[in-house]
């Protein structure tokens, strides 16, 4: 038994995206996507494992924390929202519309 929590301290979201209206036989869609981020801490507490505790926690936080940072995870999960955008969003350029609309609007 135990819980997991986690917490999202803050995020930034920065980036720039070019949309081509359909009309010149021009291929929509996004060529490359790549997320980026790090973790600034990262902590695991074992308990039940007796003199242990402490040396597995902090070597599970460690390698948890390398691998955040290493920016592996955000290229899977950037080629995961890639395939998304140009196969849901990029197949109905209405959803792109209110997308364009809504960002000269706020």
């Amino acid at each position: 038994a135990g819980y997991l929590n986690v917490t999202l301290a803050s995020t930034s979201w920065t980036g720039e995206v070019n949309f081509t209206k359909p009309g010149f036989d021009l291929t929509e869609g996004i060529e490359e996507l790549t997320l980026n981020w790090n973790a600034d801490k990262v902590h695991f507490d074992f308990t039940g494992l007796g003199i242990f505790n402490g040396a597995i926690s902090n070597t599970i936080s460690g390698l948890v924390k390398a691998y955040i940072d290493s920016g592996a995870m955000g290229n899977v999960l950037g080629d995961l929202l890639k395939t998304r955008w140009n196969t849901v969003w990029f197949q109905h350029n209405e959803r792109i519309d209110k997308i364009l609309e809504y960002c000269r609007n706020n």
